[in-house]
Formats: C-alpha cells, sequence, structure tokens
C-alpha cells in the first residue's frame, strides 16, 4: 500500500478493493486524485506488458492541472511522457520494475472535450478523474473501451449533479456486484483543517455541504419540480417520437441566452395529451451572429413538419415577430404569471403527461437544480422567484411551454390570424376568435 495513503481509511478501503468497477464518491480536498497514479501502475504490473492503459478528465484544464502533475510525479522512473501525443511510454528500465523482463504499454490521456479520442483505443484499465462532470455518452463510451479486455475501472470525484455518477454509480452501490462505491468526507484526509470543515458547515445550505465536504449526493432545499425522477419522467434509450406527431419549439429569447425545447405531442383518449421533450437547445454565442434566422435554422432543421413556437414573457411581442419572420411563429404563453406557470408544469409531471427523452444532459442539469430560495431560518420561500431566476433559460422555456398546453382555465384568445390559418386551422375552417388556446390544442 503506498506510504502517502497513511491511515485515511477511504484510501485504504479503495486501494484494497478487488471489484472491477471502484467508484470514489468523495468530499472536496479529501484526497481522492492521489490514488488514481498509483492504483494504474498496479493494474499495468498486474496485466503484463503490451496494450493501453487509459486516464480520462471531463477537460483539458482539469486534465493538466490535477492528473497530469500527479501522473508524471508517480510514474517517474517507470515512463516517459510524450506531450504531443499526451501519452506516457514505459521504459525498459521501467519494464524491468513492472515485470521483471522487457515489455512496452502505453498509458493514453483523453479528455471528454474531445470525446471522438475515447473511441480509439481498447483499455486494459483505466482511471477517470472528476467524472461527475462527464457525461452520460462519454461514460457509455469509456465502458465500450473496457469491455473486450474486461479492464478494471478507478472512478475519483466528487458528486455534481443528478448524472449517471449518481444514477448508476452511487443509487446502485448496494446492488450492483461488479461495483464498489467508497465514500469520505474532506476531514477524513488528515491534512484537511478540521477549521474549515466547520467553517463551510455553518455558512452552507446543509444540502450543499453534504454534497460538496461530505460527498454525498443530495438534492437541492426547495427543489421546484420535486416531484419528477428519471426513473419515472425520463424515457429508456432507443424511443422515439412518432414522426406524425405534432410539434412545438418551447422558447426563451435572449441575445445570448436563447433557450428552446423540441417538444412532441401524442394524443391520447380521454387522459389528455402527453407531451414527450425530445430536444433541448442552448446554443450561447455560437449561433448569436446568426440571431433569429440562425436559431430558426438549426431547430427546423430535420423535422418532419413546421413546428409551432411557444415563448417569451408578455412584453417580448418584437422577439416573437422577428422569431415568426425567420420562418417560426410564436405565440404568446397563455400564462402570464410565474407561479402559475410553474404550477401548471408541475401539473403536468404530476399527471405523468410530460415526459423526456433519454440523453437530455442540459435540460436534466437546469431542472436538478432550479430551486427556491431558502431562507436562513431553512424554510422554503416559495413567495419569491426560484434562485438565479434568469439563468436558467431551458426552464423558462419549459413554462411557457407547457403552462399553454396546460392552461388553469378559459385562457386567453389566439389572435395571430396568420399563424392560425397557416398551421392550426381545422380543414375547411377560417379563423376565429372565438377559439381559446384550450379549444385550438384540442383540435385535430
Amino acid at each position: 500500500m503506498p506510504a502517502e495513503f497513511g491511515n485515511h481509511p477511504g484510501q485504504i478501503r479503495a486501494w484494497n478493493s478487488t471489484k472491477r468497477i471502484v467508484a470514489i464518491c468523495a468530499g472536496w480536498q479529501s484526497g481522492k486524485t492521489v490514488i488514481g497514479p498509483p492504483w494504474l501502475i498496479r493494474e499495468i504490473a498486474r496485466r503484463g506488458p503490451g496494450g493501453d492503459h487509459g486516464v480520462i478528465a471531463p477537460n483539458y484544464p482539469l486534465l493538466g492541472n490535477k492528473a497530469l502533475p500527479e501522473l508524471r510525479a508517480r510514474l517517474a522512473g517507470y515512463a516517459r511522457y510524450l506531450k504531443s501525443d499526451n501519452v506516457f511510454e514505459i521504459t525498459e528500465e521501467g519494464a524491468q520494475k513492472l515485470w521483471g523482463k522487457p515489455g512496452t504499454a502505453r498509458i493514453l490521456l483523453r479528455h471528454a472535450d474531445r470525446p471522438e479520442a475515447i473511441e480509439a483505443f481498447t483499455a486494459k484499465s483505466l482511471w477517470c478523474d472528476e467524472p461527475g462532470q462527464i457525461s452520460d455518452e462519454v461514460w457509455e463510451g469509456i465502458q465500450a473501451r473496457c469491455a473486450v479486455e474486461q479492464a478494471r475501472i478507478l472512478l475519483t470525484s466528487r458528486p455534481y449533479k443528478k448524472n449517471w455518477f449518481v444514477t448508476q454509480i452511487w443509487d446502485r452501490r448496494l446492488t450492483d456486484e461488479q461495483l464498489d462505491v467508497i465514500n469520505f468526507r474532506s476531514i477524513d484526509n488528515p491534512a484537511f483543517p478540521k477549521e474549515e470543515y466547520e467553517r463551510q458547515k455553518l455558512r452552507m445550505p446543509a444540502w450543499k455541504f453534504s454534497l460538496k465536504y461530505d460527498g454525498i449526493p443530495t438534492k437541492p432545499a426547495g427543489i421546484v419540480y420535486d416531484i419528477v425522477e428519471r426513473a419515472r419522467h425520463e424515457m429508456p434509450a432507443g424511443f422515439a417520437v412518432d414522426p406524425a406527431w405534432r410539434r412545438f419549439v418551447w422558447l426563451d429569447f435572449g441575445s445570448v441566452n436563447t433557450g428552446a425545447l423540441k417538444v412532441a405531442e401524442e394524443r391520447r383518449e380521454g387522459s389528455g395529451s402527453r407531451y414527450y421533450i425530445y430536444g433541448a437547445y442552448k446554443p450561447g454565442v455560437r449561433r448569436t451572429a446568426g440571431g433569429p434566422d440562425g436559431h430558426v435554422h438549426h431547430l427546423r432543421k430535420g423535422e418532419p413538419m413546421m413546428p409551432f413556437g411557444i415563448g417569451g414573457s408578455h412584453q417580448e411581442d418584437g422577439w416573437r415577430e422577428s422569431w415568426s419572420q425567420a420562418g417560426l411563429p410564436v405565440s404568446e404563453p397563455a400564462v402570464n404569471k410565474l407561479d402559475v406557470q410553474i404550477a401548471q408544469t408541475y401539473a403536468l409531471f404530476a399527471e405523468d403527461r410530460l415526459m423526456v427523452l433519454h440523453g437530455l444532459d442540459d435540460f436534466w442539469e437546469e431542472l436538478e437544480e432550479y430551486a427556491w430560495p431558502v431562507g436562513d431560518n431553512g424554510e422554503v420561500e416559495r413567495d419569491e422567484k426560484p434562485e438565479n431566476d434568469q439563468k436558467y433559460h431551458l426552464m423558462a422555456a419549459l413554462r411557457y411551454g407547457a403552462s399553454t398546453v396546460n392552461p388553469p382555465g378559459p385562457a386567453e384568445l389566439m389572435t395571430d390570424e396568420a399563424a392560425y390559418n397557416e398551421f392550426w386551422k381545422p380543414s375547411g375552417e377560417e379563423f376565429s376568435n372565438k377559439y381559446d388556446r384550450r379549444s385550438l390544442l384540442a383540435m385535430e
């Protein structure tokens, strides 16, 4: 056992684990990353000469700032670093130390900002640092790289959000026989100051402290859509919406921070339509220069029919007009009050009439962070706006659209005659103000 582990019980347990997947879910500065390099060296020695081993981080800065320095220090005398290829190669000296005979092996350094690089090798062992920041698709790629050799995998991370690292690793810690999940706190590291641990405990909300310093996945207090669970509301991989179902784009406008959800409607007899969110659009600065034209081009591309847009606050008629002129007609939401919009969205989830297709990480990240503020007394303040509401653009698009297809009562009249005649008109019938939104949305 490496001397630097000392008497740190969590590190010792991870080192001694014989399971195929060893996952350390721990707090900040708890001593989880230092386990990676010696664990990897031991696997290289165990698996013998030849082949590739992998180290993966969420992005290049994390790879360069955390994993790489640890590897360079630990691999001195075993391997040389080839910066141009981001690869360590076992030296002759290292081969003698590892296997007692000549041999070669490589350690490939990769990051999730370039997921295509993860597809290019077969691993005999693999260490993934901070996997709590890595997408579901990259995790699936990691498992594929390790499948042929049945490579052992080490995961070292604190929990960040409710992604696969929570649902497929933490939540299965008692049921998956190939998995060993080890949890320890920041303070379990003898080098971490106890005074700092206690200071942060007093100043942070309990859920956030538990997440960051105890390494235990928790939901934020006051989560707005607390009824929503992936196991209940996320469709299995492979599910596809019917090309014949009516399409919507639910929108939150912005010069940079446009957010949009692509939604399909399944008509059902007697129980109301069910809506499937099948796309989440957060382009940021990438499409800003194109304005509404660029956004519309992207959102309409590949669609089997013209979607109908819903979005913006009641003051944003200018945005709606510019998007309509760009080729996507957009209607004002039926409900203007934020609390009512949220209530009607919540009701759709509660009735299992609003579902989410697999793989929409941007959507889930916002939904699982979107929370009411919590006062100093620990009480959830639902009379206020959700905390940092202005940064959750997909959540704004969600409530604009969901409260329009599920209004609380008689809704305002649709007055956009051109949009109605082109996209909503029943066969042979002309526009009339007698139709409110609920009636229009119920029409075939």
